[in-house]
């Protein structure tokens, strides 16, 4: 009796097997083949059906062209799933270094979003160079269609060029007021060597300063000031007109000299005439 219990039990466990074995796999390829159907509509309904670009800060048409190409060929062949979205924005980076952030949506209407933000100009130096807020310096053929003729300049001196300026002199230069970017044109050399020429025809002087005395707004009033009494006690009537320098790095004064030559900057030859005026 015990024996055919036993008979009875092994001959179903071999029922269910062959039965399990021979319904598993047909049934296994139907979840399988719905699992992937299914997917395969997530995928389509993920794929963009169009692209929507908004660009800020980007100065260059023919680079935001070719980037709304690339993406365009990159996006709506593959599921925004998919898309591997931090290593086509280092692509762009490297080949675009004028971007500086991407960001991305996908709509329910299947659009992607895309805003491309790039680096913000902030000043222009030597006419030859954009400073950004990265610190880096860029060519100018990467800002196109920024508006060179209304921006602020200066002019550093070479050895400072470089493609990234120092934190200090960045934050100097971008912090300069509006006054004196509306007045003078900056000539910087180093931290104890700025020029100021005056924005008008054919000026007679410039001022020396540093990076302290070119906040003092008042001091560089009275420089001109004491610039045109200067001209006028020595060379009211003369027709020739000597350049003038006036050095305003003082506590307490400034300091007129008249320069050999023509104008240019500091480096001409000074000749003797020199006369302290107190500024208070």
């Amino acid at each position: 009796m015990e024996k055919r219990r036993v008979y009875q039990t092994i001959k179903k466990g071999l029922v269910l097997t062959i039965v399990t074995g021979t319904i598993a796999p047909p049934v296994f390829l139907i979840v399988k083949k719905t699992f992937n159907d299914q997917l395969e509509r997530l995928y389509q309904h993920f794929t963009p059906v169009r692209v929507a670009f908004n660009f800020s800060d980007l100065y260059n048409q023919e680079v935001a062209d070719e980037l709304i190409e690339l993406i365009n060929q990159k996006a709506t062949t593959t599921s925004f799933i998919n898309l591997d979205k931090q290593e086509l924005c280092n692509t762009i980076k490297e080949k675009y270094p004028i971007v500086n952030h991407i960001e991305w949506s996908f709509n329910s209407d299947r659009t992607l979003q895309v805003i491309i933000k790039g680096l913000v100009p902030k000043l222009v130096i030597n006419n030859k160079y954009i400073l950004t807020q990265s610190r880096s310096l860029f060519a100018l053929h990467w800002f196109k269609d920024f508006d060179l003729e209304n921006s602020l300049h200066i002019t550093l001196d070479n050895k400072l060029i470089s493609e990234q300026v120092s934190q200090k002199l960045y934050a100097f230069l971008t912090t300069l007021s509006s006054q004196i970017h509306s007045e003078f044109m900056v000539e910087y050399n180093d931290p104890s060597q700025i020029f100021l020429f005056p924005k008008k025809d054919n000026p007679q002087y410039h001022i020396l300063v540093d990076e302290k005395s070119i906040t003092d707004h008042a001091k560089l009033k009275f420089a001109h000031t004491a610039f045109e009494q200067y001209m006028h006690d020595h060379f009211n009537k003369t027709k020739t007109k000597p350049f003038v320098a006036i050095d305003a790095r003082f506590k307490d004064r400034v300091i007129i000299k008249k320069l050999k030559g023509a104008k240019g900057g500091g480096k001409h030859e000074k000749k003797n005439a020199c006369r302290s005026l107190h500024s208070n």
